[in-house]
């Protein structure tokens, strides 16, 4: 992990724009990672909530970044992921 993290390929891929979005999540794939999942904005809308990872609403991050593609300005992902932990909710919750 920290192998590829360190890596000169992947600090060069620029996870703010869609290519390099795509490119980082696939090489974190061929490095033997687990695929990243994520909750759609829509899930999150249709339940009021963010869910648990447990709940079942997790699809895999890179086709939904690809699914969604670009813009055509600045080439920006149509579906940023963004990270959050219910933890942070209730930081003294797990204490």
């Amino acid at each position: 992990t920290l192998r590829l993290l360190n890596s000169s390929e992947y600090q060069r891929a620029d996870g703010v724009i869609f290519k390099g979005l795509v490119q980082k999540l696939r090489m974190m794939e061929e490095a033997g990672l687990p695929p990243m999942r994520v909750v759609p904005a829509s899930v999150i809308a249709e339940l009021g909530r963010i869910p648990r990872s447990d709940e079942g609403y997790a699809v895999h991050a890179r086709t939904e970044v690809e699914r969604h593609g670009a813009d055509g300005v600045f080439g920006y992902p149509l579906a940023p992921i963004f990270f959050f932990s219910h933890r942070w909710e209730r930081p003294n919750w797990c204490e």
